[in-house]
């Protein structure tokens, strides 16, 4: 047991290898350990030590680590290839490995085109191209190139099935370019109704060429979806604006506002002052309205520092925010509260708004209670948040943290463990430091067994750190280098194969 990490483990362990075992290595991890990408730093460590790369048994691990698709070994081997053998041994290496794989495919293409073998380019991606997208838009570059306007453009629609993908996205740009509007617009109006995020496209595209009149189509589409984004909301009220029709486009902006539009929160631009002046408004005027209608959490806070009202207004506001599902407003109200010594009056209304189902109320209500020195009360709101609420995990992680500070370790362990079994990672460290405080040494490995067995990463590396820190060096090298067992006791020695 050890997986995608096999590699890195047995590379540290053995930092001072000589050549004959760091092929060993290699026949071991060629054979036996599952291959990651994420591996290449070890693969390119260990095949450094076979000596150059052109001593044959060095390059032989290139050529082999290359055809895995490590980036640095297809680099160094297409290098020695065209050293020793010619552009023509690359285009060959190229071809045979293109059967499955799209960027060997792409490159020898490339390669054909700069020896002047256009069409055999054109055959080779044609041949292959079946469902991949991006096969598809290489091609249809390539045929607007040679001057296949036709076939081209063939290509390109389906290139743009990808829509709203970056490869949609070229290739509609391509055919633009290329002016081929018509194809283009009936390729966004086919994914317009897959995805409403290809009418953006479409907009962002027309606005380039100035053809707002036609945009202004798009972003209704865009902004008529069944879950619209606040920006392409704000976007339509804004091409409304621009051309003309006012009283539409503040009844957009209002609902870009609504929605958390965070843009809103800037400067106004001259589209907006037209719509204040349209609705006799100041830019004060503006600047209330977005503080009514703020719905996003990272930008509250600003409105909040630089409006000079009173707290009873503030408050008000806040209020009006928590009634409608604002993801902050609580926090900021209880804040706001608590700074003007009305702490009772903060636990009350959270305590009401927890009986009335919101969601946020528990953790709030714990805390409060944290805050005001009563653990025991703040632990059960927090079991009621973990248990009652989407926060989940979060109860835990804060409860463990309030019992851990408090210096009741053995509970916060408690605490801290079902956090983690709960999807919080980041408290795995914290959970075995625990562990170790309070002397629970040989439940911390076995629980960290169990988890390697649901297939947590870092796993080997915390045991074996565990391991090392209590004396037992031997047994934490042996665990980096060979693993469990089933059972979960550390795997013996065993040898690596011999080498072909």
């Amino acid at each position: 047991m050890g997986g995608g990490f096999a590699l890195s483990y047995v590379t540290r362990s053995a930092s001072d290898a000589t050549a004959d075992q760091a092929e060993e290595i290699l026949e071991w991890w060629w054979e036996e350990a599952s291959k990651d990408p994420s591996q290449g730093a070890d693969l390119s460590e260990l095949i450094h030590r076979l000596g150059p790369e052109s001593e044959p048994r060095a390059h032989l691990w290139w050529r082999r680590a290359a055809e895995q698709g490590h980036g640095q070994a297809r680099q160094i081997h297409v290098d020695h290839l065209e050293r020793t053998d010619g552009p023509e041994a690359v285009l060959a290496w190229h071809e045979d490995q293109c059967a499955n794989n799209r960027w060997h495919r792409h490159t020898a293409a490339d390669l054909y085109v700069q020896e002047g073998r256009t069409r055999e380019a054109v055959a080779l991606l044609a041949d292959s191209a079946e469902d991949d997208v991006d096969t598809h838009l290489k091609l249809g570059k390539l045929l607007l190139d040679c001057g296949r306007d036709d076939e081209a453009v063939e290509w390109l629609t389906k290139a743009a099935l990808d829509l709203p993908g970056y490869t949609g996205r070229s290739a509609v740009q391509t055919l633009f370019d290329a002016g081929r509007d018509g194809a283009a617009l009936e390729s966004l109006a086919a994914a317009t109704d897959r995805n409403g995020k290809a009418a953006k496209v479409a907009a962002q595209l027309l606005e380039g060429v100035d053809r707002k009149t036609e945009a202004v189509d798009w972003w209704r589409l865009a902004a008529s979806t069944d879950d619209p984004d606040s920006w392409d909301l704000l976007q339509y009220a804004r091409s409304l604006a621009e051309i003309g029709e006012l009283p539409e486009a503040v009844l957009w902006y209002q609902r870009s506002i609504e929605a958390g539009e965070r843009r809103t929160f800037e400067a106004v631009e001259p589209w907006e002052e037209q719509l204040l002046a349209s609705q006799g408004k100041s830019a004060a005027d503006l600047t209330r309205w977005r503080l009514t209608y703020a719905a996003t959490t990272e930008l509250l806070g600003k409105p909040l520092r630089r409006w000079s009202a009173p707290l009873e207004e503030k408050l008000a506001w806040l209020f009006e925010l928590v009634e409608r599902g604002h993801p902050s407003a609580m926090t900021y109200a209880i804040s706001r509260l608590c700074g003007a010594g009305r702490e009772q009056e903060a636990l009350e209304w959270a305590l009401a708004r927890a009986e009335q189902g919101d969601d946020r109320a528990p953790r709030e209500v714990a805390e409060l209670y944290e805050k005001a020195g009563e653990l025991d009360q703040a632990l059960l709101w927090w079991e009621r948040s973990a248990q009652e609420t989407s926060f989940g995990r979060a109860g835990h992680s804060a409860g463990g943290r309030a019992l851990r500070d408090a210096g009741r370790l053995q509970e916060a362990v408690t605490w801290f463990r079902r956090a983690t079994e709960a999807g919080d990672v980041d408290l795995l460290w914290a959970t075995v430091e625990l562990y170790e405080r309070v002397d629970r040494r040989g439940e911390a490995l076995t629980w960290l067994w169990q988890l390697a067995v649901r297939g947590w990463p870092f796993c080997v590396r915390l045991t074996a750190d565990l391991l090392e820190r209590n004396g037992k060096g031997q047994e934490a090298r042996q665990l980096r280098l060979y693993g469990w067992e089933p059972d979960g006791s550390t795997a013996p020695a065993w040898p690596a194969p011999s080498p072909a």
